[in-house]
């Protein structure tokens, strides 16, 4: 039986680095990109469901991703979550299950590490959320 692929919703304003981690991910997820945070969450709200994991820069304009996050939370929707920025605070997503931090500039072999151990994370919690162990 076929793996089902995976998608992933990126969040990244700058065009360059944009269509460089489309390029990348694309090889392992089904990628859907956006430009800012109230993008980011207003596809989430409206495909409740169909995005796996979050790939998301910090700093953005118009909400910046982890605004973006949160207003999805308001909504229910909990996803696991890769930030990428040249410019964070790590002890802020450090102690966030199902989260982590990657800083610009970053290999995208880190990324994917990181995308793997968010979800493995995030399958986890809701495992033991549910009872399920």
């Amino acid at each position: 039986m076929a793996q089902q692929t995976q998608h992933l919703l990126l969040a990244e304003d700058n065009r360059e680095m944009r269509l460089f981690l489309l390029e990348a991910l694309s090889q392992y997820f089904e990628v859907t990109a956006v430009t800012n945070g109230r993008e980011l969450s207003a596809l989430l709200c409206e495909c409740r469901g169909t995005y796996d994991v979050v790939v998301t820069d910090l700093v953005m304009p118009q909400w910046n991703g982890d605004e973006g996050l949160e207003h999805a939370r308001m909504f229910g929707v909990e996803l696991p979550v890769v930030f990428i920025s040249g410019m964070f605070d790590e002890l802020a997503i450090e102690e966030m299950p199902g989260r982590a931090y990657l800083k610009k500039p970053f290999h995208v072999d880190a990324l994917m590490d990181a995308i793997e151990a968010v979800i493995r994370e995030h399958s986890r919690l809701v495992s033991r959320e549910s009872g399920r162990f």
